[in-house]
């Protein structure tokens, strides 16, 4: 009688001992991801993609596609195509999915390349010293990378272009090459404004001690013994103070 008295107690404890577990219909997530989550491929070219599971699932993971072929492990095999053309892969548990998208791109003709480039801004004006910053969009590819250069001016690997001082308005062209394919490459214009800088002399001297002065001349020569031109205009300078604003930078 003891023995089967006890049994319940026996019984309850069991099933306490396996309580704290996440049961069916619980409040665990369960959750699948995949990865890569975008892909850009060759026609009939191959990628192995992964799932990966978290919370309760009671089986594995099954693979489709909308295009091409997926094995069981997630390898997928893109199909022959002629245009650019969109494959969704998706891998599915009894409780969760997440779908992954794969470009596919067509055979490209001997010597031809996907890859295309853009730059913004195309076209700026700077004055001597001003910085613009362009940006480089890379399309066909998934290197983004892109390696700068200019004619004029200096600019960085992250694309930051300084106009450099010049003495005519100067056109300079900014280049982005691909890092993937570097016969493919795009250009923005830049207009770099001159560096006008105005130069003049002062000049000064002594009054003259003699009677009835009323005003002087200015004379300049690029010789001690000349010749020389008057350069002063509208009559006499009354002032023993003059600025020559026309001299030429170079010139004595």
């Amino acid at each position: 009688m003891r023995t089967l008295q006890s049994f319940p107690f026996a019984l309850l404890l069991l099933l306490i001992g396996c309580g704290g577990g996440a049961f069916p219909g619980g409040s665990a997530k369960n959750t699948v991801t995949i990865s890569p989550s975008q892909a850009t491929l060759p026609s009939r070219g191959v990628h192995q993609f992964t799932a990966t599971l978290s919370g309760r699932h009671d089986r594995g993971v099954s693979w489709s596609t909308t295009a091409g072929a997926v094995t069981s492990s997630g390898l997928y095999s893109a199909p022959t195509v002629t245009t650019v053309t969109t494959a969704l892969i998706t891998a599915r548990t009894r409780t969760a999915s997440v779908t992954a998208t794969v470009t596919i791109q067509p055979p490209m003709p001997p010597g031809a390349s996907p890859i295309s480039l853009t730059i913004s801004p195309s076209a700026v004006t700077l004055k001597p010293g001003a910085s613009q910053q362009f940006t480089a969009t890379v399309s066909g590819t998934t290197n983004h990378g892109v390696t700068w250069s200019a004619t004029n001016g200096t600019v960085t690997p992250g694309g930051l272009f300084t106009a450099r001082g010049v003495g005519v308005t100067t056109s300079v062209s900014v280049n982005a090459t691909s890092s993937a394919d570097p016969t493919k490459s795009a250009s923005a214009g830049v207009t770099a404004l001159s560096q006008l800088v105005q130069h003049s002399v002062d000049l000064s001297w002594g009054a003259s001690n003699s009677a009835n002065i009323i005003g002087y001349n200015v004379y300049r020569g690029q010789a001690v013994n000349g010749p020389y031109s008057k350069i002063n205009s509208g009559g006499l300078t009354a002032s023993t103070l003059y600025t020559d604003t026309s001299v030429t930078n170079g010139l004595t």
